[in-house]
Formats: structure tokens, sequence, C-alpha cells
């Protein structure tokens, strides 16, 4: 008896995934292949930013939990900007996601940059002051 037979093999070849796009041309795939790479960006990042939430802004943090977050956090970072670079490509048919992009990159350095890298106090109060510089003169004149 064979283990392998031709027919089981036959039957592998015609299910495997790689066939399931057998009938479409090059432009169909590759719209797929981008379609899917979009999706996949803001599905990541929505699910990075609600563990974010939960597990960190929410709560009092470990050092194991900052740590893990720090890790991950920059790997999607880093995985982000290659989409950005491949939508806002002036030939590629998904320059209209290139601001979405953007946008959730911009989001995630900045999270990333309020958790592990947090300004002090004295800065804080500092912009507050140069920022509504015209409120403190009006209450000092009143």
């Amino acid at each position: 008896m064979r283990l392998w037979s031709h027919e089981f093999e036959l039957r592998a070849r015609r299910n495997h995934p790689a066939n399931r796009y057998k009938d479409y041309d090059l432009l169909n795939i590759t719209n797929i292949v981008r379609n899917r790479l979009v999706l996949l960006h803001g599905l990541g990042t929505v699910k990075i930013r609600d563990w974010e939430r939960r597990e960190i802004i929410e709560k009092q943090p470990s050092p194991k939990h900052l740590g893990q977050h720090c890790k991950e956090a920059l790997f999607i970072i880093r995985m982000t900007k290659w989409p950005l670079g491949l939508v806002s490509d002036p030939e590629s048919p998904l320059r209209d996601y290139t601001a979405e992009v953007r946008g959730g990159l911009r989001q995630l350095e900045n999270v990333f940059d309020m958790i592990h890298d947090p300004i002090s106090d004295a800065e804080a109060e500092a912009i507050l002051k140069e920022v509504f510089a015209d409120e403190q003169a009006a209450r000092g004149t009143a």
C-alpha cells in the first residue's frame, strides 16, 4: 500500500490555497494583495491601540507589560512604515489610503512617546505658559 497516492496528490494540488486564484489575471491578484495589506494594517493598528488602552493607559502597567508594549509597539511602528511606502507611491492605486496609514502611524508613534518618553512636569508647565500666554496676561490685568 502506498502512503501517497497520485489521486491524493492531484486533489491536494487542486485544493491548495495558491490555486484559489488561478482564474485571476495579474491585475486582479495585485489588487487583492493591496487591499488585504491595507485591511491588515488597519486591523493591526486597531488591535494594538485597544490593547494599549486596556493594559497600559487605563491600568497601572507592570514593568513586564511596559516592556512587552515597547517591543510590540516598535515592531508595529516599523511594520506600518512598509505599507505607508507602498500606498504613498505615486503609481499606487491605493494612494487614497495614504492619509489613513500615515495618521495611524502618527498615532502609534505619539502614544509610544507618551508612554515611554513622557515629558516632565516642568516641561508641561512651560508649554502651557507658552501656549496660553494671552490668557495669563489677561488674568494679570483683570
